[in-house]
């Protein structure tokens, strides 16, 4: 065999070789297409195709990593879906799924679960076995309580639970230490949860759309704090200490009871965005507070 044969056949092996394995990197939009070759399945989007139900077919898809079913009329998660070992990302948004099972705890490979915009209104304990969790997206459900258990969530780093009916956290919230973004948007908290104080690599919180009537002072010693989002509270005044935040640099008040800001306000030096709209302040405060950040794009 001539070294030009050999080299066409080693590249035919592995183009074969590849075929078989599969492309990690290739999206399938079809059921039909990916039951063809089960084992080269490994992304899965079924968005808006009106699935009743969740096809019993994927349990097919032993290599099956990314599974989206979004925007269709499924009510359930079916147990069968605990079988995909190495399933690390599942999004059911937009469905109508009442109730997770207390098997969720089996996809222990999962490192993001979206179910925004259902029905749930429980979440079981056995979520906190989900170790490896690192996004979690449960907006606009009907959720009144979360389990003592998301405490153990600790690689979690994003977590949203906007549009719910939430009024305090877990006191094992704090544990989850390396959350960076928290999304309390439209709940009905009426302060800022202490436990916040705790995630020291915080950088973004909106608790827009609450009964907040307090400035929460003591987020001050979250030293990586850059977004902090209070629109349409009740909050009536800011403590001197605003200017302690050395971090921020956009902060949302807008819809509030604020008749005064504090002159120490200047010391937040990395501020570039503030809103005060809608809030009881005079124009001579407002001209104060643009002189006292002339760096920062001030709406009033």
């Amino acid at each position: 065999m001539t070294l030009t044969m050999k080299y066409v056949f080693f590249i035919l092996l592995l183009l074969s070789c590849s075929k078989a394995i599969g492309q990690p990197d290739r999206i399938y939009n079809s059921l039909e297409e990916a039951t063809l070759q089960p084992d080269a399945v490994f992304q899965l989007f079924l968005d808006r195709q009106s699935l009743e139900a969740v096809p019993e077919a994927i349990v097919k898809f032993k290599n099956l990593t990314v599974l989206h079913l979004d925007r269709n009329n499924i009510r359930s998660i079916p147990l069968f879906m605990m079988h995909l070992p190495q399933l690390k990302v599942l999004s059911l948004n937009f469905n109508k799924i009442d109730t997770l099972p207390l098997q969720i705890g089996k996809l222990s490979h999962l490192e993001a679960l979206s179910l925004q915009a259902n029905r749930i209104s429980q979440v079981p304990e056995t979520i906190g076995q989900l170790h490896h969790l690192k996004e979690l997206n449960l907006g606009w459900n009907d959720i009144t309580v979360l389990p003592t258990s998301i405490g153990n969530l600790t690689k979690l780093h994003t977590i949203y639970l906007g549009g719910n009916y939430l009024k305090q956290l877990p006191a094992s919230f704090s544990q989850l230490i390396h959350l960076t973004n928290v999304n309390l948007y439209d709940n009905q908290f009426e302060a800022v949860p202490e436990q916040l104080s705790a995630l020291k690599e915080l950088k973004i919180l909106s608790m827009n759309l609450n009964q907040i009537n307090s400035f929460p002072a003591f987020l001050s010693n979250n030293p990586h704090l850059e977004r902090l989002w209070l629109n349409h509270n009740k909050i009536t005044h800011l403590p001197d200490t605003i200017g302690d935040f050395q971090s921020l640099s956009a902060l949302g008040l807008k819809n509030n009871r604020l008749g005064k800001i504090p002159t120490t306000i200047a010391k937040l030096k990395t501020l570039r965005w503030l809103e005060l709209q809608k809030n009881n302040l005079s124009q001579k405060d407002t001209l104060a507070v643009k002189s006292l950040l002339p760096k920062a794009k001030c709406h009033f």
